[in-house]
C-alpha cells in the first residue's frame, strides 16, 4: 500500500475520493497549493473516486472570491469539497453562513506556515459550520474522512483545519483503505435532489434539518420505534406521500371484505413525519458513530476532547492550536517543585459545536485548575477559548489564563 507523506496529500486524496467537485484554491492558477499538485496527478492517472468516477477539479485563485464557485454544484445536489489556506476565511464570511447549510467540506491549512494564526478559525466559529481539528498526519487523514462522512449524514458544512508545518515531520502513514472510506462515508444517505434558490444573497430559509419518521400511539397505546434520516430542506412535504398512499389503494381493497378483515397491529398507530433543525446533539451522535466505525476497523480512537495525564491530576492545560506532543514532553520533565507537576493535557478534536458536557466527562474528577494556551495574533482572543470552557457546566474551582 502506498504511503502518505504530507497532510496536503492525505487530505487531497480523501477529498478526491469523497467529492463530485473539488474547488482547489491556489495562490495563482499557475502556482500549486499544497493540495493541487496531487489533484493533477490523480487526473493524469485517471483515478476514480468513490462518489464520482471522475471528480471535477475547479482551480480558483485565492483572491477571486473562491467560495462562490461552490454554490452552483451544491445547489445541483453534488458533494463539494474545498481545499484552501486559512487566508480566505474571514473575507468569505458572507458566504460561510449560507454554505453552512449544505454538505460542503472545507479543508483548511492554517497560515502563516510555521506560525499559524488560529484567530482565522475563532473569528468564524459562529458561522454554523462544524469544526474538526487535526494535530498529526494520521489525524489529518482520519478526520478528513470524518469531515466528509459528517457532512453527508448531517447535511451541514464541516471545516477541517490543521497546521501543515507542525505535521511536516511526522512519519509516513499508509493510505486509508478505499473500502473503509466507502463504508464510513455512507454516500447512499446523501440526497441528490437540488435546491431552488431565489438568489445568491437572499435568505430563502434553507437550513439543514433532520427528518423524523415514526408512529404515535393509537387506541391500543402501541407505538413503533422512531426512524431518522438525513435531510437538506427546511420543509418536508407530507402531501406527496399522502397522495402516493391514496393512489396505492385500489377500489378492490375498499370493496373486498376479506382483505379488510385482516388488519395489521400497526393499523392502530398513526404514522407521523416531521423535520427539525440539526442540533449539537445530532452532531455528537454522528461523530460518535463515525469514530466508532473507524475504531473497529483501525484501532484508532477519537473523541470530541482528548485528555492525557494522571487520573488524579489537580491541574491541566487546555491546548488549542499548539504542538501537543511538545507540551507533553515538557510536562513530563517537570519536578515536584514545579507548579504544573503531574498536570494533564486537554485538546479539542471537535471545536464546534462546543460540547461542554463531553469536556466534563473527559476531565478527571480531581481537577481543580485549568489553564488555556492558544496561538492567536492578539491576546484578547484567548478569551474566546476560555469563555467556551467556562460556559460549560463546570465543577472547576479555578481557571487561569497564562
Amino acid at each position: 500500500m502506498a504511503s502518505i507523506l504530507t497532510a496536503g496529500e492525505a487530505v487531497a486524496r480523501i477529498a478526491y475520493l469523497a467529492s463530485d467537485v473539488v474547488v482547489s484554491v491556489q495562490p495563482t492558477l499557475a502556482q500549486d497549493s499544497e493540495f493541487s499538485s496531487f489533484f493533477t496527478i490523480y487526473q493524469q492517472n485517471k483515478a476514480s473516486g468513490l462518489v464520482s468516477t471522475s471528480p471535477e477539479i475547479v482551480p480558483v485563485k485565492h483572491n477571486a472570491d473562491p467560495l462562490l464557485s461552490a454554490f452552483q454544484p451544491l445547489r445541483s445536489g453534488k458533494l463539494v469539497s474545498v481545499t484552501t489556506s486559512s487566508s480566505i476565511l474571514v473575507r468569505s464570511v458572507p458566504h460561510l453562513y449560507k454554505l453552512a447549510q449544505y454538505p460542503v467540506v472545507l479543508h483548511v491549512a492554517l497560515q502563516p506556515a510555521g506560525y499559524p494564526d488560529y484567530s482565522d478559525i475563532t473569528s468564524i466559529r459562529q458561522s454554523g459550520f462544524t469544526f474538526l481539528q487535526s494535530e498529526s498526519l494520521q489525524e489529518a487523514q482520519d478526520l478528513a474522512v470524518t469531515a466528509h462522512a459528517l457532512a453527508i449524514q448531517s447535511g451541514k458544512g464541516v471545516i477541517h483545519f490543521f497546521d501543515s508545518a507542525n505535521i511536516a515531520n511526522d512519519n509516513p502513514i499508509d493510505q486509508e483503505d478505499r473500502e473503509l472510506v466507502r463504508k464510513i462515508l455512507k454516500v447512499e444517505q446523501h440526497s441528490r435532489v437540488g435546491s431552488i434558490e431565489s438568489g445568491l444573497y437572499a435568505d430563502d430559509g434553507k437550513v439543514a434539518t433532520r427528518t423524523t419518521a415514526g408512529t404515535t400511539a393509537g387506541v391500543n397505546g402501541s407505538a413503533t420505534p422512531e426512524r431518522t434520516v438525513a435531510a437538506e430542506e427546511k420543509t418536508v412535504s407530507v402531501q406527496t406521500s399522502d397522495r402516493e398512499s391514496s393512489s396505492g389503494s385500489s377500489s378492490d381493497g375498499r370493496n373486498d371484505s376479506s382483505s379488510a378483515s385482516v388488519v395489521s397491529s400497526n393499523a392502530t398507530s398513526v404514522e407521523s413525519v416531521s423535520s427539525r433543525t440539526i442540533t449539537s446533539e445530532d452532531i455528537d451522535t454522528f461523530t460518535t458513530q463515525i469514530w466508532s466505525e473507524l475504531y473497529e476497523s483501525t484501532g484508532r480512537r477519537y473523541k470530541a476532547f482528548e485528555y492525557s495525564g494522571p487520573e488524579d491530576a489537580e491541574s491541566a492545560v487546555f491546548l488549542f492550536g499548539s504542538d501537543t506532543a511538545l507540551f507533553a514532553q515538557e510536562v513530563d520533565k517537570v519536578t515536584s517543585s514545579d507548579e504544573f507537576y503531574g498536570a494533564g493535557i486537554v485538546t479539542a478534536r471537535l471545536y464546534r459545536p462546543w460540547l461542554g458536557a463531553k469536556l466534563l466527562e473527559t476531565l478527571p474528577k480531581s481537577l481543580k485548575r485549568i489553564a488555556f494556551w492558544s496561538r492567536f495574533a492578539a491576546r484578547l482572543l484567548v478569551g474566546v477559548l476560555s469563555f467556551s470552557i467556562c460556559s460549560s457546566p463546570s465543577r472547576l474551582l479555578e481557571t487561569q489564563v497564562p
